[in-house]
């Protein structure tokens, strides 16, 4: 039996996470989560309830500032964390924003028979352009402060202008093609290997950056022979289909889906969307939840006769 991970980033609506286990809960799927450390309501014993049939793992919790190397770590940490408990088939990285909208038997079905071991990566591009490369050019000392601290602003901004005046470019000497893309992902334990062996490379290059949780992975890809293995070979790609995500940047930053979306998420033909809010917006995700449950319940009954 093909087993797939799920990796899931929180800082809040746990209801929303619970919510999100309840519908992939199944002895196909394991959960490895990281909550972040600034969310003072988490109760790890009202989370573990929401599972019966998978194997759900707690990461040492962290500060993760928003665009700040430390959210790659993170990544990186539940990919290696995941691989040394087991080898999966898969390794799904998703936050607690996010909503499956299929069932895991329609998930399982889909990296069976269609994605069949291909790495499900996004790229906004095939290069990344120079206002993009910014993101890692200059040193981001400043990045895992406070982003509404005008202090750490003006800091950040000074820096940015010496280091334009005199010309400071990390890249120049890397020889690396440089990707650019979502940082959601659905990949093989192959390239989950790769991602973990050469946390090195990815410190070097990433660390002291801006935002490069949507590159890190995207350039590990580009430069190695996982780029023919690419689900999507074609390297624009703006509507997510690529991973196989339903998120909507032209209404919104991204868009966060309200109850009148409800029949085009239904009738969506990919497997997870983003993003949602239940503060905002609670509806849309009971009448998910309530609609993906019942096609799950009448799914899990056919395969058990």
């Amino acid at each position: 039996m093909d087993k797939h991970a799920y990796l899931i980033m929180a800082y809040r609506q746990f209801d929303v996470l619970e919510k999100i286990l309840c519908i992939l809960d199944d002895e196909r799927n394991d959960f490895y989560i990281h909550i972040d450390k600034k969310a003072a309501d988490f109760d790890p014993e009202v989370i573990k309830g929401a599972v019966k049939k998978s194997e759900i793992h707690f990461l040492p919790r962290r500060n993760i500032s928003w665009g700040a190397y430390n959210s790659i770590k993170c990544e990186v940490d539940l990919l290696g964390f995941a691989r040394k408990n087991r080898k999966y088939a898969y390794y799904h990285l998703i936050s607690g924003a996010d909503m499956p909208i299929k069932t895991p038997d329609e998930i399982h079905s889909f990296f069976e028979e269609q994605s069949q071991g291909r790495e499900l990566v996004h790229f906004c591009t095939d290069k990344a352009d120079d206002f993009t490369l910014l993101r890692i050019k200059h040193y981001h000392h400043f990045r895992n402060k406070p982003r509404d601290s005008r202090f750490y602003g003006i800091l950040r901004s000074a820096a940015s202008r010496i280091q334009t005046i005199m010309r400071v470019d990390r890249t120049k000497k890397a020889n690396l093609r440089f990707g650019f893309g979502a940082n959601w992902f659905s990949i093989t334990d192959q390239l989950a290997e790769y991602v973990v062996n050469n946390e090195a490379f990815i410190e070097k290059h990433f660390k002291s950056s801006s935002c490069a949780d949507e590159m890190f992975l995207q350039t590990l890809v580009l430069n190695s022979e996982f780029v023919d293995r690419l689900y999507q070979s074609d390297l624009k790609n703006p509507d997510y289909s690529s991973i196989m995500r339903l998120i909507d940047w032209k209404r919104g930053e991204p868009y966060t889906f309200k109850k009148e979306d409800f029949d085009e998420l239904v009738s969506s033909k990919m497997l997870f969307a983003r993003k949602f809010d239940s503060e905002l917006y609670p509806e849309i995700i009971d009448m998910i939840f309530e609609t993906v449950m019942k096609k799950k319940e009448h799914s899990d009954a056919v395969r058990t006769r």
